[in-house]
């Protein structure tokens, strides 16, 4: 049997991937640039989750996310934290479905 902790573990490497593609989801959905999208991810490093942002995309999210003089800002990134009660939710599916196995 499965430690409780492996499974947390297990479940969080699950929200990581799920969150990173809600996130692209909406940069998608948002317009942003393929750049963009594909350089960001939630990433989860066996203790917490960060996001990140790759170096070649910095510049574009930045832009897409707060706006410029001429690109209208659409928050993607703040948007997307926002969605605490789906992620928790989808976090307790996981547990529960890996409790289950």
């Amino acid at each position: 049997m499965k430690s409780l902790e492996s499974i947390f573990q297990a479940a969080k490497g699950d929200l990581a991937q799920y969150m990173s593609t809600q996130l692209k989801y909406n940069a998608s959905q948002s317009n942003w640039p393929s750049s963009a999208i594909e350089g960001v991810n939630v990433n989860f490093d066996g203790s917490s989750m960060s996001l990140g942002i790759s170096d070649e995309a910095y510049d574009d999210v930045m832009t897409y996310e707060y706006g410029t003089e001429v690109v209208r800002p659409t928050s993607v990134l703040r948007r997307t934290s926002n969605m605490s009660y789906d992620f928790e939710k989808y976090f307790v599916e996981r547990i529960d479905s890996r409790l289950r196995r």
